[in-house]
């Protein structure tokens, strides 16, 4: 009778306090948790923190909260900050530094994206030097897996400049194979390879995984978010249909892509050069968020500025 009453006492126990620590957040309700938000830009991937914007503050994440944002996106470079032989251990105090801006993020409620960005040396020696990253992945996966399910991991930025559609395939299932022995219910975000911008979305070859999500970048067109006027570059934007019927039959396609495959979408980068006209900058801007919102995509943009103490 004894081990009976226990044992209906443990399940109950189990059931109250131990299954919502584990419980699933499904990967669609998650993009709509995350919304709109923004990234830390040139923060914590530049060489050193501190190179190419002002060091990361708690005060930042009270400003995004009072600017309305719902998610953060960290990006972080981590091969300074490791050591150069195997097991290719991260510095403590620098994992204590990266979990210390989550935090500032996550004790505000906010959703919080933390990836690798700018780890370079991955491409040259791939696959040889994918043990290495595992590696890495697996350190981050154990150090962050008992935060709340805020926290998402992104396994890498930008992969498709290096890698094609077949090598980001096996970059994503590998690394997510590491993920999952210390989180597995944590929503990831992958991309694909080959293609960049929104072109990405199209070349993943989805694993057999309820918690994915999958990412593109969105900086068209080029000539006016990136190339100098003086290259060639467009000074204004918006000023014919044909300027957003563009954006909108490319956010179509990312949108009946995660209808087909039933896999939810971060636009995880997006911006425009200040240089350019400001009306046309601003009307740009309106315009991808606009499409973004009506396609159900959440959204960070490109950045919060080089120096966020002005």
């Amino acid at each position: 009778m004894c081990k009976k009453v226990f044992s209906v006492f443990f399940l109950l126990f189990s059931i109250l306090f131990i299954s919502p620590l584990t419980a699933q957040v499904d990967p669609w309700e998650m993009v709509q948790r995350m919304g709109r938000g923004t990234n830390l830009g040139n923060t914590l991937e530049a060489p050193e923190e501190g190179d190419w914007a002002s060091p990361a503050q708690e005060f930042y994440f009270d400003d995004f909260n009072n600017a309305g944002y719902t998610c953060v996106r960290i990006p972080v470079r981590w091969q300074y900050h490791m050591k150069v032989d195997s097991p290719w251990t991260v510095d403590s105090l620098w994992m204590q530094r990266v979990e210390e801006v989550v935090d500032w993020a996550l004790e505000r409620g906010l959703v919080v994206i933390l990836n690798t960005h700018h780890d370079s040396w991955l491409y040259p020696n791939f696959p040889d030097s994918l043990q290495k990253f595992e590696n890495l992945w697996a350190q981050i996966a154990d150090y962050f897996k008992d935060k709340p399910d805020n926290l998402l991991f992104e396994i890498i930025n930008e992969p498709y400049f290096n890698l094609s559609k077949e090598q980001v395939d096996t970059l994503n299932f590998r690394v997510l194979k590491v993920i999952r022995e210390t989180n597995p219910l944590r929503n990831v975000i992958i991309t694909g390879g080959g293609r960049n911008s929104y072109h990405a979305i199209f070349q993943i070859t989805l694993p057999d995984d309820p918690h994915i999500i999958a990412y593109f970048h969105y900086y068209l067109p080029f000539s006016f978010t990136h190339t100098d006027v003086n290259e060639g570059g467009d000074y204004y934007w918006g000023l014919t249909d044909a300027d957003y019927g563009e954006i909108r039959s490319n956010f179509q396609d990312v949108a009946d892509w995660a209808a087909e495959n039933n896999t939810p979408v971060l636009l995880g980068e997006f911006g425009a050069s200040k240089d350019k006209d400001r009306a046309s900058v601003l009307r740009w801007y309106k315009t991808v968020a606009g499409y973004a919102i009506q396609d159900g995509f959440s959204f960070a943009v490109w950045d919060a500025g080089s120096n966020m103490e002005t």
